[in-house]
């Protein structure tokens, strides 16, 4: 069991030090989840397929594309969620308005946006 976005926590050792540092890792990941989740909320018309993976990450899910033929579909996977399909934008990284908000809209109601 991790903490949000923390995919580097590999071991905890109990003691004041270890632990102060685990949390700072803690802080600092859930702020850079903050301030992408924020940003996406204020649907931006530059926000870009890497911050929409990190976004992601940060709430439990795994990009998982289906073999050769997927071609610019993805399938982000999440353990107690519905996967999240998505067409990459091409050719320039950016979302497009109406993905921005089917992913607001699904992250809502699934609770893990505000």
């Amino acid at each position: 069991m991790g903490f949000p976005g923390s995919s580097s926590l590999f071991l905890i050792i109990v003691t004041k030090n270890s632990c102060i540092f685990l949390a700072m890792v803690y802080t600092e990941n859930m702020s850079s989840f903050k301030k992408l989740s924020k940003r996406l909320m204020l649907r931006p018309k530059d926000f870009s397929w890497s911050e929409l993976k990190k976004l992601l990450a940060a709430l439990g899910y795994r990009e998982t594309n289906s073999g050769k033929t997927s071609g610019s579909r993805a399938k982000f996977m999440h353990k107690k969620h519905a996967p999240i399909s998505l067409h990459k934008p091409h050719p320039k990284p950016i979302l497009k308005r109406y993905q921005i908000k089917q992913i607001i809209e699904v992250l809502t109601q699934r609770g893990q946006l505000k």
